[in-house]
């Protein structure tokens, strides 16, 4: 492995250990949701995907020369931020457990986007291909969340028994614009 490689490979245990953590929470959490069956499927089906991005992960720290058996120790690394983001055991566990992971799937894509500049800066497009597609899952994932954590809540306050109301269709002047960079 070239030198100047070593920060790339850093980066990627450090991605490897995040999916790592990720895989444990969701593995959690798909049990927990059964009785919601669209959250369900979907965190079911994002546990597939964390496992898949593991094991490409795993093939790009190999490409670079690394090795992979160190990664159980860094996994600790970003356990303690998932288990805070669990919530398990809350009565509105679900609710809180969809707020976390959408700011999770946030740390996740910025992750993946520094990836793809630090492959791009050192010459690995096959790196960098991974960390694109990655990069996509999490982006659905979290755009998935944005979608329904205001459904989520809505059914768990009706569940709760109150009287819950539609919301209205927002106009697009609704939306926020976000902050500009100042000069």
């Amino acid at each position: 492995m070239a030198k100047d490689k070593n920060m790339l490979l850093k980066w990627l245990r450090d991605a490897h250990a995040m999916e790592s953590s990720a895989e444990s929470i969701l593995e959690k959490q798909v049990k927990r949701v059964k009785d919601h069956p669209e959250v369900h499927r979907r965190i079911a089906d994002h546990l597939e995907e964390t496992r898949r991005q593991q094991t490409r992960l795993e093939d790009c720290i190999n490409k670079l020369g690394g090795d992979t058996s160190v990664l159980k120790e860094m996994v600790g690394k970003f356990s303690g931020t998932m288990q805070a983001l669990g919530a398990a055991g809350a009565d509105d566990e679900l609710v809180k457990a969809a707020i976390s992971n959408y700011a999770f799937e946030s740390m996740e894509i910025a992750s993946y986007k520094s990836l793809i500049a630090a492959a791009e800066a050192y010459n690995e497009p096959e790196i960098r291909r991974v960390c694109e597609e990655i990069l996509v899952e999490e982006e659905r994932m979290a755009e998935w969340l944005e979608n329904n954590v205001g459904a989520i809540t809505r059914d768990h306050l009706s569940r709760m028994g109150v009287s819950v109301h539609e919301p209205s269709k927002p106009g697009p002047e609704s939306r926020r614009e976000p902050p500009r960079p100042r000069a």
